[in-house]
């Protein structure tokens, strides 16, 4: 549905990631999946590490993490430097949904790719690089 005119932001539409329906992770936002994947990147990391790499609230993370533990994709583990703040850990089945969204999303960019034939791949590449490059020395800066 639409937003109004003077009506409050609308949700974003939930686009459904194939693969993934089983897990209930089927109608992810593009930015939780960015969450996503820097949750189960690594053997742990804290939801307030999270946050703060990806300048975002804590409570947006926690939220994510804990829809991801309750579907069995990531757990809760002690935190050898810290006595509160939890690791948390993806499971194998959690690793193994990434996977499988890592592909389908590398095989969506193919197909863009192969329907944009006046597109210079290696241009486009180091053009991409280039964004990233600059994203990373602003570290966390927003306008």
């Amino acid at each position: 549905m639409p937003c109004a005119p003077g009506r409050p932001p609308c949700r974003p539409e939930r686009k459904a990631v194939p693969g993934v329906h089983a897990t209930g992770l089927d109608e992810r936002l593009p930015g939780e999946r960015n969450v996503d994947h820097h949750l189960f990147r690594g053997d742990g990391a804290t939801v307030p590490d999270i946050a703060r790499r990806l300048g975002l609230q804590r409570q947006g993370i926690q939220r994510i993490a804990d829809e991801l533990a309750a579907a069995g994709l990531g757990r809760y583990a002690d935190n050898p430097r810290h006595r509160v703040s939890k690791l948390f850990c993806p499971t194998d089945d959690g690793r193994a949904v990434l996977a499988e969204m890592h592909r389908t999303h590398a095989a969506w960019l193919d197909l863009l790719i192969t329907r944009s034939p006046e597109i210079d791949r290696e241009r486009l590449h180091g053009e991409l690089e280039l964004l990233v490059q600059t994203l990373k020395s602003l570290d966390g800066t927003a306008p």
